[in-house]
């Protein structure tokens, strides 16, 4: 699954595991590396070394995230202020705010229930 806001509460940063993890983990600069790319490498215990690289990350110019990937982004977001519902409805407004003229439903959506 992809991260989500809640991964970067207080609650998860705190796991015992996840520190367990960071102390293995090194940071290195690429020289000429696009900032919008990136390269995992991870070493196994038995030595294999697995790889993925990506060359530009979701979201940018040239690589657009699809309305699904934005809904996806938008609920884990909101999900916890707006409620599952709004968060829905808000986002079914927003993608027609080209044509939407309705900014009451809009302002009813954000505002507290």
């Amino acid at each position: 699954r992809q991260a989500a806001q809640r991964d970067f509460t207080d609650e998860p940063v705190k796991e015992a595991a996840l520190h367990s993890v960071l102390r293995k983990v090194v940071m290195v600069p690429t020289a000429g590396m696009a900032l919008t790319a990136a390269t995992l490498e991870v070493q196994l215990e038995d030595g294999t070394v697995l790889s993925e690289h990506t060359p530009l990350a979701l979201g940018n110019p040239g690589r657009a995230m699809s309305w699904d990937d934005m809904q996806a982004k938008f609920a884990s977001l909101t999900d916890a202020t707006l409620g599952e519902q709004r968060t829905r409805q808000l986002f079914g407004v927003l993608r027609a705010i080209d044509t939407e003229t309705g900014w009451d439903r809009i302002a009813s959506l954000v505002s507290p229930a």
